[in-house]
């Protein structure tokens, strides 16, 4: 979750700027072009991705600890929108949706 919280606004500052065209408001600083802020939301994800289960698709609050559902939802979100800018697995993303269906869902359709 802290990973996720540190790449959020740097995302949708990212997606603002893209979105209206207004990278004039960042500045010609090197710290605030396009490129540099793609790269910090790389490094974002690779951040993230050290927390998925190993041999699975989903995701913990802590290294090599339970499962949750609720965060390998959020990182399925997450992930999905950063891919409009920066290439994300598709394959990885549909896995954690697989593990959500068939590991954390319920049978009357409500996730554990």
């Amino acid at each position: 979750e802290g990973e996720i919280m540190r790449v959020l606004p740097i995302y949708f500052v990212y997606h603002y700027l893209e979105s209206t065209s207004r990278w004039d408001i960042m500045g010609l600083e090197e710290h605030n072009s396009p490129l540099e802020l793609k790269r910090k939301i790389r490094e974002g994800i690779t951040s993230i991705l050290s927390f998925k289960r190993p041999r699975e698709f989903s995701y913990s609050m802590w290294k090599d600890k339970e499962a949750s559902t609720w965060l390998t939802a959020l990182v399925v979100k997450t992930l999905g929108q950063m891919d409009k800018y920066v290439k994300v697995d598709s394959d990885m993303l549909s896995n954690s949706i697989f593990w959500l269906i068939n590991k954390a869902q319920n049978d009357d359709g409500s996730f554990r």
